[in-house]
């Protein structure tokens, strides 16, 4: 039936056309995705291919290149934050010490994700590839052979401007043999103007390459495919200012997706994982090395517009369609206690004013956001729901906004963050959630409690703000947090208060050995009355980095959570020492 299928197939386009083979040899130069000037060398003469019939490329003309909009206010590199070497992420690795050791709370941390932290090197792809090579210049060319593509194949676009859209890539590769889709010369293909541009329903295949310009709704697609990389495109101004929609749509059970090094500019809509089913829903998705600059909030009258770069599950969006407050809380309790184990690491925020504080909004479980730098941005990382989440070695150096981080749920650990932001609204919340008297649906969102909040350094944050802020309700909550912990942290700067802290909203909660530097005539705050161990004074940092002279830093951590966060902001072991230091750096 297979062999009866392909000679259809074939005998369909010999009726449209009759062509050569592929060239077999193409014209060699490297890739930079920042300039795209480079061609791509394919090696046909290692394994001869299996079928003869390919489709002639058409004349089209050179890709007009969009030149990447400069950042408005540019960091200096010698500013910028150095972050520790890319984790393996096939070994799932915890801010504690080893791999193979628990979590807090003793529950594993299990996000599979992928061993190559590496950008696409296309011509060596290409060249181990083992199946057949085709050119196509057209949507109905990419999707007849998308539909008969076996493990090893590669589908080379020719040189163009296209308006394609719906382009269905249902074929399956495999780890060893994943089929390719990508420019017959990097650089020199542009999408623009679909509405939805890829739908990936298959697995193990590796999409990018490109320069995609304005599509409406969906960049990409997902949906039930898994294991399929999508990388090294230039994404320029993607979504239809609708935060509900992604362009990057990841649904169903598409687990093991990866989107990495892709520059994002201008974006009007949001990266989703749709965490909307409990039996089915994205599990293990990396989201890495990706440049994610601007955003554009188109103004609408008297609504309230935001923008986003991840939303990881949709809480209370799909439980609010329910309309009996049981089943409502139920739900949503169901949805975000789901392992969605998505991992969004190495990424630069740039220049991004999402007009919110859900910069990446949590709001599931297992999730680890670690090794982001925000520059010049607004807003941070909120864990809006869900438990067991892990928010660790992210910088943020200046912008302005909300806090850098805002914590509600269970059992996260939120450590060796480093924050710089003299304009920032604060620095990291924790607020309370649960039982809301004055809501309808009263018992809705579950509690917060039993969070870690360790080494981290907080330089700077607004005059008329705060550092620290815990115990305070959220969305009319009255529901006490219950026995969190705030240990090693380094919290300094002019803000108003260092620790605003109220006690009645913070049950069996634990304050101790942090260090508080009030400068300009502020005051330490009262979560230092509440410290049970406080150190106050000047921590004499170089930057963010301890020094010989950090007598207040030095040696003087409480080892209340060293199997929680064994290791520092630049991935230094805290075990190996004696005792270890304040903040989120060793000296």
């Amino acid at each position: 039936m297979f062999f009866l299928k392909r000679m259809l197939f074939y005998c369909t386009l010999l009726l449209t056309a009759c062509t050569p083979p592929l060239d077999s040899e193409i014209q060699n130069s490297s890739l930079n995705t920042e300039t795209r000037n480079s061609d791509l060398a394919v090696d046909d003469s290692a394994e001869p291919s299996l079928i003869d019939v390919n489709i002639v490329a058409s004349e089209t003309p050179p890709l007009l290149k969009e030149e990447l909009p400069l950042a408005d206010e540019d960091v200096a590199e010698s500013e910028m934050l150095p972050l520790p070497d890319p984790i393996d992420s096939a070994t799932p690795d915890m801010i504690m010490s080893e791999p193979e050791e628990e979590t807090n709370a003793g529950k594993p941390s299990r996000n599979s994700g992928h061993s190559n932290n590496q950008a696409v090197n296309w011509q060596a792809l290409i060249a181990k590839s083992s199946g057949n090579k085709y050119k196509v210049s057209t949507a109905s060319e990419f999707n007849a052979y998308a539909a008969i593509a076996q493990p090893g194949d590669v589908i080379l676009i020719n040189d163009g401007v296209y308006s394609w859209g719906n382009l269905v890539v249902s074929s399956s590769g495999t780890k060893e043999n994943p089929i390719i889709y990508t420019a017959l010369n990097p650089g020199k293909v542009t999408f623009k103007n679909a509405s939805i541009l890829f739908k990936v329903t298959g697995n193990w295949n590796i999409i990018g390459g490109f320069t995609i310009n304005d599509i409406t709704k969906h960049l990409f697609r997902v949906s039930g495919g898994t294991d399929n990389r999508l990388t090294d495109n230039i994404i320029n101004r993607p979504g239809n200012d609708d935060y509900g929609t992604g362009y990057l749509e990841i649904t169903g059970n598409s687990n093991h997706t990866r989107f990495d090094h892709n520059t994002v500019i201008d974006g009007k809509a949001i990266i989703r994982v749709n965490v909307s089913n409990l039996n089915s829903f994205p599990q293990d998705v990396r989201i890495d090395n990706n440049t994610f600059r601007g955003a554009i909030l188109k103004d609408a009258p008297g609504k309230r517009v935001i923008m986003a770069v991840l939303q990881v599950g949709q809480g209370n969006y799909y439980s609010g369609l329910i309309k009996d407050s049981k089943k409502r809380a139920a739900l949503l309790k169901a949805l975000t206690e789901l392992e969605v184990r998505t991992v969004f690491e190495y990424n630069t925020i740039e220049n991004f004013n999402g007009n919110t504080q859900e910069t990446v909004s949590n709001k599931s479980s297992y999730n680890i956001y670690r090794y982001n730098k925000f520059i010049n941005s607004n807003g941070g990382i909120s864990l809006r729901h869900g438990d067991y989440n892990q928010v660790y070695g992210n910088s943020w150096k200046g912008g302005s906004g909300p806090e850098s981080i805002f914590i509600k749920g269970s059992y996260n650990v939120v450590a060796n963050n480093i924050i710089d932001r003299p304009n920032g609204r604060g620095g990291i919340s924790e607020s309370m959630w649960g039982f809301r008297p004055d809501n309808p649906f009263k018992n809705i969102t579950p509690r917060t409690g039993n969070n870690i909040i360790a080494h981290n350094t907080i330089i700077a944050t607004r005059k008329d703000k705060w550092v620290f802020r815990v115990g305070y309700a959220s969305g009319g909550s009255k529901e006490p947090i219950i026995e969190s912990i705030y240990v090693n942290n380094i919290i300094m700067g002019e803000a108003q208060q260092l620790f605003d802290y109220r006690p009645a909203g913070c049950s069996g909660c634990v304050i101790t050995n942090n260090l508080y530097y009030a400068k300009g005539g502020n005051i330490p705050g009262s979560g230092y009355d509440y410290d049970q161990n406080p150190f106050l004074g000047d921590p004499r940092l170089n930057d963010y980095l301890p020094t010989e002279s950090s007598a207040l830093v030095i040696d003087q951590a409480s080892s209340l959570v060293l199997d929680s966060v064994g290791v520092d902001f630049l991935g230094e072991n805290r075990k190996k020492r004696e005792k270890p230091d304040l903040g989120a750096v060793e000296l």
